[in-house]
């Protein structure tokens, strides 16, 4: 791990049980304007990218039909393979361990966006995650498997660096983070399901890489236009395929942790850049105020 990154680990209990919630990480998300079918089989083919990059049999538990979490043996397999073959939708949540639900994980939000819900809404995506804890794979291990990934995915945009792991669906585990988010602005705080709800062709926020899709690339003038204006240093933009692009923040990701003397002066010339294509305005999380809210989104703006 590298000596700048936190040890974060925030604890709960169960009974008399203590059971680790919070800690920091590294994880990565993409957001398509896709309809499940049509990238079904492109999925298949990430999720494998990541089970090679990771220690066999490292995943240990999936969620099945009623959220329940089982073990990941060959029957558990052949339900992930039914799943990513459905036709319209599909939902696929893989965990290293089912208790912390922190540590590696792979997410998928497959929708169908004809369906009668989705049809009319702009905002509505299928979304891809994985996680990896920090002080196991160094970055470069981020790095090559987002990039990886992104050759496979249609994706209108997509993040990868330092974050909170835990529990995105349980109740109250932001009010614990939110001292350790404006402590440590360069991680985030993932809720892909959320996002996936409302993004469309948005950006969630700058991160240590950003990945463009056509819509945001074409509007920020393309590649050239990038390389033009971000002139930090360690600041790399890199053509991808299809009109898209990523941007990456250095050899390594940032807490921002002012102590260090992180100042994330790149981070703040690539959110002026991309402010006008980011998502932000979102519902406060638990133990955030709405000031608190639009602070933290804007960590690097004002």
């Amino acid at each position: 791990m590298s000596p700048s990154w936190p040890r974060i680990r925030l604890h709960g209990h169960d009974g008399d049980a203590s059971i680790l919630r919070v800690r920091d990480g590294l994880g990565a998300a993409f957001y398509l304007r896709s309809s499940h079918d049509d990238v079904k089989e492109s999925v298949a083919r990430v999720l494998e990218t990541y089970r090679r990059a990771i220690a066999p049999h490292t995943l240990g538990w999936y969620a099945d039909d009623e959220g329940n979490w089982q073990p990941l043996d060959a029957s558990g397999w052949r339900f992930i393979e039914q799943r990513l073959s459905s036709p319209r939708a599909a939902g696929v949540s893989l965990l290293e361990d089912a208790e912390t639900m922190t540590g590696y994980r792979f997410s998928y939000h497959g929708r169908w966006l004809g369906h009668p819900l989705h049809l009319n809404s702009p905002t509505v995506t299928s979304a891809v995650g994985f996680g990896l804890p920090a002080e196991d794979p160094s970055a470069e291990l981020l790095r090559k498997v987002s990039l990886e990934m992104a050759t496979l995915l249609p994706f209108d945009s997509g993040h990868a660096g330092l974050c909170f792991q835990f529990d995105e669906e349980a109740l109250g585990l932001t009010e614990g983070i939110r001292p350790l988010a404006f402590l440590y602005p360069g991680l985030d705080v993932p809720e892909l399901r959320r996002d996936s709800l409302r993004i469309g062709t948005r950006l969630r926020g700058t991160h240590w890489m950003t990945f463009l899709g056509p819509t945001v690339l074409a509007d920020v003038g393309g590649v050239d236009a990038l390389r033009t204006r971000l002139r930090s240093p360690g600041t790399t933009v890199k053509s991808l395929a299809s009109g898209r692009a990523v941007v990456t923040l250095g050899e390594q990701p940032l807490t921002g942790d002012s102590r260090q003397g992180e100042t994330m002066e790149a981070y703040r010339e690539l959110s002026r850049l991309l402010e006008p294509w980011m998502d932000l305005d979102r519902e406060a999380w638990d133990g955030f105020s709405e000031e608190d809210m639009r602070r933290w989104e804007r960590r690097f703006l004002d």
